[in-house]
């Protein structure tokens, strides 16, 4: 999940944790928040989610046509083991 409008949290809501969600090691949640010198680390607080402006680039069409066509051939074992 992307968010690219600018995220800016009331702050009634502090103490505040955002909470994202991480697989195979990636963040998937990222929040374009502007610079809060002014908030405390012990009044917000982000977990496991990513800022917008490190947002890595989209995989190429390459690369996806390669892992749609790896996953033809390779058997229903072989991706659970992988999974693993």
């Amino acid at each position: 999940m992307v968010i690219k409008q600018p995220f800016i949290f009331p702050k009634d809501l502090y103490l505040l944790t955002v909470h994202g969600h991480i697989h195979h090691s990636q963040e998937h949640v990222w929040l374009n928040l502007p610079p809060m010198q002014d908030i405390s680390a012990e009044l917000f607080e982000l977990k496991n989610v990513g800022k917008i402006a490190s947002l890595p680039d989209a995989p190429s069409w390459w690369e996806e046509t390669l892992t749609w066509v790896e996953s033809l051939f390779s058997s229903p074992d072989t991706r659970r083991v992988a999974e693993l």
